[in-house]
């Protein structure tokens, strides 16, 4: 795939700043900003996916970094649902939810959810397909896919929890390392794409879950063809991720997404009085 630009450096969550238009074509370590970097925009076609990250020095995440980075994808996800009329799904790596003090919440805040489980599927995924399967039981190869949560909002939230605010996975796992949201203008209707594209030769012991669902990592961009960036962003508009090879936040979009970034960089920046 055709990369317009590239910036790899890591960033601590209160290092960075961006300055520039349209493609971000500067980009200055500020070492009292956000942690926002534009990464890059890389073509598709006639069109453009652009890749944004906000970093974090590493997992755990300090509470008060947290706090407002959760404050800052809440209010970002609202904006790009609202001026793009996107819906978000969101969901969580249950290897994430598995570890630490996670269970617990799954269990304190599951009136809140309807919770599923579904496959994960990453970029490598060829050998969960029928022919490969039986390899695979007989490699060490690395895992191409993991068990995720979807966790939507109860259809009875409202009537047994009337004026209690709604929940996310971001309020509850984000710093886990496993929260990935998908926006799409069909909202969860996009799992049909994701069904229908994954299931075509997927290995039988494979198809009884409730959903698939890519996982997507800074790298894959630099690595994968761009036949299959087209597949996913045909599922989607926007898909936002903790990372893990560079710890934070990715954010995948369709859509040049620098004006809002720019408009919620402040509460990265400012510490919150609790």
């Amino acid at each position: 795939m055709k990369k317009e630009k590239v910036a790899k450096a890591l960033i601590p969550l209160t290092l960075a700043a961006i300055l520039g238009c349209v493609f971000y074509s500067r980009l200055i370590d500020d070492k009292d900003k956000s942690g926002m970097r534009f990464i890059g925009s890389y073509k598709m076609g006639a069109e453009s996916i652009y890749l944004y990250h906000v970093s974090v020095s590493a997992y755990p995440i300090p509470e008060p970094d947290l706090v407002r980075l959760k404050e800052f994808l809440n209010q970002f996800v609202t904006a790009i649902a609202n001026e793009y009329r996107l819906e978000p799904e969101y969901f969580v790596q249950t290897e994430y939810v598995i570890v630490g003090g996670w269970p617990e919440l799954l269990s304190k805040y599951g009136s809140y959810w309807k919770v599923e489980t579904g496959l994960g599927m990453r970029p490598d995924w060829s050998s969960l397909k029928a022919k490969g399967a039986l390899k695979r039981l007989f490699t060490k190869s690395p895992a191409p896919s993991e068990l995720v949560y979807r966790l939507s909002r109860d259809e009875h939230f409202e009537r047994f929890f009337p004026g209690l605010k709604w929940l996310s996975a971001v309020d509850v796992y984000l710093g886990s390392g496993g929260v990935a949201i998908c926006m799409a203008s069909d909202g969860e209707k996009f799992l049909e794409r994701t069904r229908q594209f994954y299931l075509t030769d997927l290995d039988s012991a494979y198809r009884h879950l409730d959903f698939y669902f890519p996982i997507i990592d800074i790298d894959d961009f630099e690595k994968v063809s761009e036949k299959l960036t087209k597949v996913w962003f045909g599922f989607f508009d926007v898909y936002i991720a903790e990372t893990k090879s560079d710890p934070g936040i990715l954010i995948a979009s369709r859509h040049n997404l620098g004006g809002l970034m720019a408009r919620f960089q402040p509460v990265l920046e400012s510490e919150k009085k609790r």
